[in-house]
């Protein structure tokens, strides 16, 4: 069972209060692999490293005209955190409107991240796997693996993909990812005809571009790659 301790924290503003618990949830993988989160309304920071077990620094929070208001409608978030020997699961919840609870987490190195937030971000770095990731921005560094990141507004990942990874990528502002050279890549991206799209020359052998489309192959394409651009732009860099 996982194990926290809690300190709240009232804040006076202008015109009004905000009212901040801050919490600590720790529980062991048993082994499992997959670290699954939902976030309701909230920030989502996760990093990986050396370590056994899922740690978890959260501020649940939540403003309000009183300070009586904002105790009350802080009181009504939720959290959790629970590993079956398969899934490590972290759930949070804020119903009022003006709360919301941000976890930041640390998860071992070789982890598949299944992420949802629901109203907020997300910010990885430095692990392993193949993930699913949903969030307003989705903003990335160091990730290995493959999966898929939708953001209602953009994506900024840098990713060191498998060798025959499959990627797909979905945002409605913009992305810009970075990759490293040498990979042998497949990469389509579909996007306004209006769009700015920019690739730094990353060995590719094939290059098509045509109005709303560009396609970037490099050596044999094994690592697949689908970005989707609602009403922005494409960039792609060299990642170092």
């Amino acid at each position: 069972m996982a194990r926290w301790v809690g300190l709240v924290a009232l804040v006076s503003m202008g015109c009004g209060a905000e009212v901040r618990n801050q919490v600590r949830l720790e529980e062991p993988t048993r082994g499992a692999g997959i670290v699954q989160v939902d976030v309701d309304r909230g920030y989502l920071d996760v990093v990986g490293g050396a370590r056994d077990r899922v740690e978890v620094d959260l501020i649940s929070w939540a403003k309000a005209g009183t300070r009586a208001a904002a105790r009350s409608n802080e009181a009504r978030n939720s959290w959790s955190l629970v590993s079956d020997g398969t899934i490590v699961s972290h759930v949070t919840t804020a119903p009022a409107g003006e709360a919301g609870v941000d976890s930041f987490m640390a998860v071992p190195f070789f982890a598949d991240l299944w992420a949802n937030v629901g109203s907020g971000d997300v910010f990885l770095e430095a692990f392993n796997g193949t993930h699913s990731v949903g969030a307003w921005n989705v903003r990335g560094r160091a990730v290995e693996g493959e999966g898929t990141f939708v953001a209602d507004n953009i994506v900024e990942l840098e990713l060191y993909p498998y060798v025959d990874a499959v990627v797909d990528i979905e945002a409605y502002t913009g992305v810009d990812l970075w990759l490293p050279f040498g990979g042998e890549y497949d990469i389509e991206v579909f996007h306004p005809t209006w769009a700015r799209v920019y690739w730094d020359d990353l060995g590719f052998v094939v290059v098509d571009t045509r109005p709303g489309y560009t396609r970037l192959v490099s050596g044999r394409g094994l690592a697949r790659f689908r970005v989707d651009v609602i009403a922005g732009d494409f960039h792609l860099y060299e990642a170092y």
